[in-house]
């Protein structure tokens, strides 16, 4: 662990400590990494590597990438029978097998904290990352296959033109895809009424020909939109030190994005997000279509339970929030035994490399 400083290059993030913040820092670890260790997973890489050993590896969601868009997931895993698992969301440097190491650099933290997996074969060690991400059920059958989108569709007259395409010259499809700009402002949640003048009514013709419809849903607000007030006064907005919201990025000013973490310091964000996108769902597009599927999580308290109902709408997410169109999720709730990992304490830095089960037993 580091305070912020010049060396590191890293000071300027002290400007971005809020009152209510606990003191945080430049936290890593590095391990030994034996010649004939090999790495693997990390989520969407598309630099071309399948071993991550003797590559450097930017854990964190870049869509500006150069391979394309990298979606990093922190769990390593390895020819030794192990996995490891990162605790840390803040953007993370991994250095895999360099110089007989292996390191670990996060960019802020408040401790060192990561979980260590153990098991006979990948797959014991995919079963026990498991038990801690909570399971993910099987997708429906049409989830599997040709999900067809474009930058973008313009019209609804040319979403239905591609539809029947497809289905006139025998190409398989399964799912269509609306992406942005159909609306009239970022976060009015509407349809420009001259491109889109009878959604539900296309909706409907869609299912008709067995397509299942997606629509890309911003969680960005404009100052002038319907919902920006509301969600202003109630602080769910990602926001500056000193409370000014964020306005877009930083090359289109096109609106405030929903603080998707707020929801542990102020509860309500996720069941107000839900409950507005299921409203315009039904408005919209008509009368819902039974979801065959949600993912199921442990609740054990409102929180839980907010965060339930936002996974339901995360079910199918592609980029940003994304809701299915005239489709609605049922909240699955099980409670789970808690504890189950161990912690340890170094005199310099706080420390917590746990240790789980696999289904076969204790690693």
């Amino acid at each position: 662990m580091a305070e912020m400083n010049d060396k590191d290059g890293n000071r300027l993030l002290n400007n971005d400590r809020r009152p209510e913040d606990l003191p945080f820092y430049r936290v890593g670890a590095t391990f030994g990494s034996p010649d004939d260790e090999h790495y693997y997973g990390l989520g969407q890489n598309q630099e071309g590597y399948l071993d991550h050993r003797g590559h450097k590896v930017e854990c964190w969601a870049d869509y500006q990438s150069a391979g394309g868009p990298n979606f990093c997931v922190p769990f390593l895993v390895t020819n030794k029978g192990y996995g490891l698992l990162w605790d840390n969301p803040s953007k993370t440097t991994i250095l895999p097998g360099f110089n007989e190491q292996t390191k670990w650099i996060s960019q802020v933290g408040q401790r060192v904290s990561f979980f260590v997996v153990a098991g006979a074969t990948t797959d014991e060690i995919y079963a026990g990352y498991r038990l801690l991400t909570g399971d993910t059920p099987m997708l429906p059958k049409w989830a599997y296959g040709l999900i067809q989108c474009k930058q973008r569709y313009t019209t609804q007259e040319e979403m239905l033109s591609v539809a029947h395409g497809f289905r006139e010259r025998h190409l398989p499809i399964d799912m269509l895809v609306l992406d942005w700009f159909y609306y009239t402002k970022m976060g009015q949640m509407d349809f420009i009424k001259e491109q889109w003048p009878d959604p539900a009514d296309m909706n409907r013709q869609l299912h008709a020909m067995n397509i299942e419809t997606m629509i890309s849903v911003w969680p960005r607000f404009r100052p002038d939109s319907r919902f920006y007030d509301h969600i202003q006064k109630n602080g769910w907005f990602l926001h500056h030190a000193d409370g000014t919201p964020e306005d877009g990025l930083p090359y289109d000013g096109q609106g405030s994005d929903i603080d998707t973490t707020i929801r542990m310091r102020r509860p309500g964000t996720g069941v107000w997000s839900a409950k507005t996108l299921r409203v315009q769902d039904s408005t919209l597009f008509g009368p819902m279509r039974p979801s065959p599927i949600c993912l199921p999580t442990v609740a054990t308290s409102r929180l839980d339970r907010e965060r339930n109902t936002l996974m339901c709408i995360r079910s199918f997410i592609r980029l940003r929030s994304i809701t299915v169109f005239g489709k609605t999720c049922r909240t699955h709730v099980r409670s789970s035994s808690q504890g189950m990992h161990t912690s340890e304490h170094s005199t310099t830095a706080q420390s917590s490399g746990r240790r789980i089960s696999s289904p076969h037993g204790m690693c």
